[in-house]
């Protein structure tokens, strides 16, 4: 009572801010000019959701029963299953690529990068029950059970769109004769919008060259913005297109609204505004990956897997409170897992901890300085960055509730051994995404009211 209301308030938006106390909700933060009655009710409020003191077994309840049991049952399928049934590319499964019948290697890696999508997606859902969200693991839990036994992503086209099967061009060569034959800008503008209604999905060299480079360069602006529309109509699925959009791409001239809309239309991906100085080097990436997009091999499909990955592990950010503007439409999963990372690591550094569980926090940044130094390439980055995730997200969980030390040393006791047994970058990740599910299951059977 000799305490201001105004320093409570403050002291319990930190609390909350902070995550301090898993229990503690913005509704218990004392108003500014709380009155001695609403004091006295809060601190009832308080005492209810931590249960009896020193009774570590009571549920916060934060986790309704319900979602934690659909959760529990998406995660034992994710332990048990092999995998069999999705099929990651057409007529092959994962499970016929473990047993080699579909040995190469951008087929395992479609198959990695399926799962790891998986996992991070059914994390995402348990973290945004820990974290109060029931409704949005609600909608989330929906989404992954409709989605149990589809296919996974195979011929995937630009912006997700499915690819139809190309068709041969004839009469390569007539586009650049009629331009060339046109006498007026509008005649030309004529010529090329016909070529819209022809059937053909791809252009043969010589008129994917003229399209293209009136797309880019045409005179005047009418004749540019209809190649552009022929081109994300007709023929955004035609791979000698995409080729000369990158071969071109140096020649276009300035950057405009007009391109920069044509070629997010085209590629499905957000660009920064054209004046600024990253507009180009970022258009030419979308290109590039548009054209990568349409090969016959599976390696779109591990591209695009990996984007999805990438939106989930955001959407974890986000929930944490960590949302950064900058990572929204980031590919790189482990981009956006290093943000996390941070968080979590700025979080635990708040904390005081008398038994920090796996270790004290200057030993695990030890730890991941050494991962990071001898990572090579993208897959053993992502691995060393989801391995910090997990010792974050293991340590902040002890310091809320020591019971859970024992079958967290025991999760992570397994995947260190699992991860040195791993034949790849891609398996140490899988690893450690499996390990991460383990430690939100142990959390979410004890703040459902059950046991870890």
């Amino acid at each position: 009572s000799s305490i201001s209301a105004p320093r409570l308030w403050a002291f319990g938006s930190i609390v909350h801010q902070g995550r301090m106390a898993p229990w503690f909700d913005a509704t218990m933060i004392v108003p500014e000019r709380a009155s001695m009655a609403d004091r006295e009710a809060l601190i009832a409020s308080m005492l209810a959701a931590m249960g009896p003191i020193g009774d570590e077994t009571a549920p916060f309840s934060r986790v309704p029963k319900e979602l934690a049991q659909r959760w529990d049952a998406l995660a034992s399928r994710e332990r048990t299953s092999d995998d069999g049934a999705r099929l990651v590319a057409p007529g092959i499964s994962i499970a016929s690529i473990r047993d080699g019948a579909a040995p190469s290697a951008s087929d395992r890696a479609l198959a990695g990068a399926e799962s790891l999508r998986r996992l991070s997606e059914l994390s995402t859902a348990g973290w945004l029950l820990v974290a109060g969200r029931s409704s949005e693991a609600a909608q989330r839990l929906s989404e992954i059970e409709s989605a149990e036994g589809k296919p996974a992503l195979a011929g995937l086209g630009p912006g997700g769109r499915s690819l139809a099967a190309p068709t041969e061009p004839s009469g390569d060569g007539l586009l650049g004769r009629r331009l060339d034959e046109a006498r007026t800008p509008q005649e030309k503008i004529e010529v090329v919008r016909r070529r819209r209604a022809e059937a053909a999905l791809d252009l043969g060299p010589l008129d994917a060259q003229r399209l293209v480079h009136e797309a880019y360069r045409g005179e005047p602006s009418g004749l540019r913005l209809t190649a552009q529309g022929v081109i994300v109509d007709s023929f955004a699925s035609g791979r000698r297109v995409a080729q000369e959009l990158v071969d071109q791409f140096s020649l276009s001239g300035g950057a405009d609204a007009a391109l920069a809309r044509f070629v997010e239309r085209l590629t499905g991906e957000r660009l920064p505004p054209h004046p600024n100085p990253a507009f180009r080097a970022k258009a030419m990436a979308a290109l590039l990956r548009h054209r990568l997009r349409l090969s016959e091999h599976a390696w779109h499909g591990v591209d695009a897997l990996m984007g999805r990955m990438a939106e989930t592990e955001a959407t974890r950010l986000d929930a944490e409170g960590g949302a950064i503007e900058s990572l929204r439409d980031s590919n790189d999963p482990g981009e956006v897992i290093d943000a996390l990372g941070d968080l979590l690591r700025a979080r635990a550094g708040a904390r005081i901890v008398t038994k920090p569980f796996p270790a004290s926090l200057e030993t695990l940044d030890r730890r991941d300085e050494a991962r990071r130094a001898l990572a090579d390439g993208a897959g053993q980055r992502l691995a060393a960055s989801s391995w910090r995730a997990l010792e974050l997200e293991a340590y902040l969980a002890v310091a809320e509730r020591p019971s859970m030390a024992a079958p967290l040393a025991e999760i992570m006791s397994k995947a260190q051994l699992d991860s040195t047994a791993a034949k790849g970058a891609l398996d140490q990740a899988l690893v450690t995404e499996r390990a991460r599910m383990e430690v939100l299951a142990v959390r979410i059977a004890l703040e459902s009211g059950g046991a870890p």
